[in-house]
């Protein structure tokens, strides 16, 4: 399995490390940039047209589509319960899953 990034989906990363409910993890700036000297270098830059509840999904689409993923894992309900979205993404070959439907399918 291998993880897709864009520069859109690195900038989230980026928002999301430096919440405080995340502070606990201490990310520093070190740990910060070696992330992105390890992501950066061929990181596509995409456009699809696609009705999203939220615009804040779009990266994460996009990033699905350019890379080919078989699947969006996330806990995020605005792409969880989108049903034309996942029936968009599974004509493509793509499934939006949960983290525990990921476990079951790596358990079983």
């Amino acid at each position: 399995m291998d993880a897709i990034v864009t520069p859109d989906l690195l900038d989230e990363l980026l928002d999301v490390i430096s919440r405080p409910r995340l502070a606990r993890y201490e990310l520093d700036d070190d740990v910060v940039g070696a992330i992105l000297e390890l992501v950066w270098p061929g990181m596509p830059r995409v456009g699809i047209q696609a009705v999203l509840r939220d615009v804040d999904d779009r990266i994460v689409v996009e990033a699905a589509v350019a890379g080919a993923a078989d699947a969006i894992v996330t806990g995020d309900k605005s792409l969880l319960d989108a049903a034309d979205l996942v029936a968009w993404l599974a004509h493509r070959g793509i499934s939006v899953i949960t983290p525990a439907d990921l476990l079951e399918l790596l358990e079983g």
